[in-house]
């Protein structure tokens, strides 16, 4: 380090490069958006995101005066705080995702509940089976399936007999995107 930033107290952070970006350890093809900018994209104040990262629930990086943060982080952060986030990111999922992207998506809802563990294994299974698919390919029969192998119990049992009853080479995202509607309206 030279005289000069010494004199200006000015010391880099151990692992960056004084000159170049403090975001150099991500993917390059990531989003960043500054914060106010995330709050108009995600529909949620800005004062809302700012909680979120009091909590240590949203990293962020300070680039000049403005804050950035990674969309992926912010939907993440988001899907934390309320169902109702998840539903909206799932149903707006791109077709072309890969299926393992979409179905990891849903984690939030069952992780922590003990009584959700065998709609995790279903997930699971349908990931081992059908993750590398994309989710246009993904019908409403390959889920199931998968489901039909597995011994489900009654946290799922409702959800799998409603899939049973729906054309098979029907879309997966399509009929979720449906149910969605008309379970939860405010999506």
């Amino acid at each position: 380090m030279d005289r000069r930033s010494m004199a200006w107290g000015f010391r880099p952070r151990v692992g960056h490069s004084r000159i170049g970006p403090l975001i150099n350890s991500t993917n390059s093809n990531e989003e960043w958006l500054k914060l106010d900018d995330a709050a108009a994209r995600f529909e949620v104040s800005r004062r809302t995101l700012e909680r979120l990262r009091k909590q240590g629930v949203l990293p962020g990086v300070r680039i000049g005066r403005y804050l950035s943060v990674r969309t992926v982080d912010v939907e993440r952060a988001l899907a934390r705080r309320s169902p109702l986030q998840i539903y909206r990111q799932q149903t707006q999922a791109d077709a072309q995702l890969p299926t393992r992207e979409w179905l990891l998506g849903w984690r939030p809802l069952l992780e922590g509940t003990p009584n959700l563990s065998s709609a995790r294994r279903w997930v699971d299974c349908v990931i081992d089976m059908h993750g590398d698919t994309k989710l246009a390919d993904l019908t409403v029969g390959d889920v199931v399936e998968v489901g039909r192998e597995l011994l489900l119990k009654e946290d799922v049992a409702l959800a799998f007999e409603a899939l049973s009853g729906i054309a098979r080479q029907r879309n997966m995202l399509e009929t979720t995107r449906t149910m969605l509607k008309i379970l939860v309206p405010a999506i």
